[in-house]
């Protein structure tokens, strides 16, 4: 797994999951505005979920 790009709150890895290419997403920062950011976030995609475009990523799963 190697770091591919990073933003305010996160950085993201290159990885494989079921032999699919895959972005991990990994946050660093847990202080309450960070948490809010991951919680919206997730909101977002999986309201979008139903959408199927090539330049839209689909979650597979996340933890806290």
């Amino acid at each position: 797994m190697h770091e591919i790009g990073n933003g305010a709150h996160a950085k993201v890895h290159e990885g494989t999951y079921l032999g699919m290419s895959v972005a991990i997403k990994v946050y660093e920062n847990t202080n309450p505005l960070s948490l809010n950011a991951f919680n919206t976030e997730l909101e977002a995609f999986y309201q979008k979920r139903i959408l199927s475009h090539p330049h839209i990523v689909p979650i597979i799963g996340a933890y806290q």
